[in-house]
């Protein structure tokens, strides 16, 4: 869930129970509507956990899903989903379903590409980087725990005209 460099986690250390007034269970439950709020006005999620003793459990509920086709798993998952809602005690409930993506297919003319004393590699390269993105440095902050990338990637285009 934490690799991309948009998603990350905070983690809260409270101080001992003897020193508050509140559980921290009481103040997970208070902090988070304010910070679904917050996360839904910029398009982001939000999860409060709380960390039990022993391995942290991220899911307490995971539910998954399989039938024969997409449609009929999607549907089973989205009833599953309101079940979830509608129960007392079950909150951040979330559904990850597969998405659709574009496919682009790239045939490199290799025996082209030679004669032209350019390496099947820095193709290969080129438009991974373009496509993906590539850290090309990093930026060292003191605000910052860990070297931030900078990457280049070509900007999306409404329309792109290819020529032979």
């Amino acid at each position: 869930m934490r690799q991309a460099p948009e998603k990350g986690d905070i983690q809260v250390n409270l101080v001992d129970k003897s020193e508050r007034d509140r559980s921290s269970h009481e103040i997970a439950v208070a902090v988070r509507p304010k910070l679904v709020e917050i996360a839904q006005k910029f398009g982001g999620k939000v999860k409060v956990v709380e960390v039990p003793p022993g391995p942290p459990v991220w899911s307490p509920i995971l539910a998954e899903v399989y039938g024969p086709t997409q449609e009929v798993r999607e549907q089973a998952a989205l009833q599953l989903r309101e079940i979830f809602r509608e129960t007392d005690d079950i909150v951040d409930v979330d559904l990850y379903l597969p998405e659709a993506h574009q496919k682009w297919q790239v045939v490199i003319d290799r025996s082209k590409a030679s004669r032209l004393g350019v390496a099947y590699s820095s193709i290969v390269d080129s438009l991974a980087t373009a496509v993906g993105g590539k850290p090309v440095s990093y930026l060292h902050s003191e605000q910052s725990k860990y070297p931030i990338p900078i990457q280049i990637q070509l900007k999306k285009v409404p329309k792109c005209v290819w020529s032979r």
